[in-house]
């Protein structure tokens, strides 16, 4: 069976780089962010005309949304603000130009990596610096949340108020 010799050889070199992963996370978060980052750069130069704002917003936005990611376990909340810093700076500077596509999987990364390596209450200040149109909002009062507000729905589980009952127009 040549197919199973395969499976055994692949699996065996999965298992190699797993490790390798788990006892060098910073140098194998780096050579994903370096790795990430000349991904963007090659979209950014090679877009032919597609990308029509200068190179001078695009090339070190795209830097700033890849490289800090290699700190992304040891700094998960400082990592995502300067990624979304980047990214909302970048989008006020090109206007309605187009952006590139490929640094959002540096988005997503750093999203999650607030998610998985930071406490609930880091996680949700992580919330609140992702660009969004709206702030943080405390629902029912329709104010920016206050940290009383934050920590009540804290102790309830939920970074979420209840929703309001449905009443009947007169």
């Amino acid at each position: 069976m040549p197919g199973a010799a395969l499976v055994s050889v692949a699996m065996s070199w999965f298992h190699a780089v797993r490790r390798l992963v788990e006892r060098h996370p910073l140098a194998s978060d780096t050579a994903l962010a370096v790795a990430l980052a000349a991904f963007v750069q090659w979209e950014i130069w090679t877009s032919g005309g597609y990308l029509t704002a200068s190179k001078a917003i695009y090339v070190p936005a795209g830097l700033l949304m890849t490289l800090p990611l290699a700190w992304r376990r040891r700094a998960p909340l400082a990592v995502a603000a300067v990624v979304m810093g980047a990214l909302a700076v970048q989008s006020l500077a090109v206007g309605s130009a187009p952006t590139p596509d490929s640094p959002l999987a540096g988005w997503l990364l750093a999203i999650y990596s607030v998610a998985a390596h930071c406490d609930r209450v880091a996680a949700l200040t992580g919330r609140c610096v992702q660009p969004r149109r709206r702030p943080c909002l405390d629902r029912r009062r329709r104010r920016p949340l206050s940290s009383r507000g934050l920590w009540q729905r804290l102790g309830r589980g939920t970074s979420r108020p209840p929703t309001p009952p449905v009443r009947a127009r007169p």
